[in-house]
């Protein structure tokens, strides 16, 4: 929704965050298909808007803990 702006804002601040959290969250057969969508999303950051999508990241991982 994010890279598109279907809905909401474009932002691939968020397409980063969202990207990075379903990598980390993907079973195997899914992690290698949402690790290319991250990587081709960073390609188009600067290193501050990558940092962001990082901290976005964490911080969404501290709020929403795996049991």
């Amino acid at each position: 929704m994010y890279r598109e702006g279907k809905g909401v804002p474009k932002d691939d601040v968020e397409v980063y965050k969202w990207s990075n959290l379903a990598t980390t969250h993907a079973d195997a057969e899914q992690r290698e298909e949402f690790a290319e969508a991250r990587d081709l999303t960073v390609e188009s950051l600067t290193p501050e808007q990558r940092a962001e999508g990082q901290k976005l990241a964490r911080k969404w991982f501290a709020a929403h803990p795996r049991e």
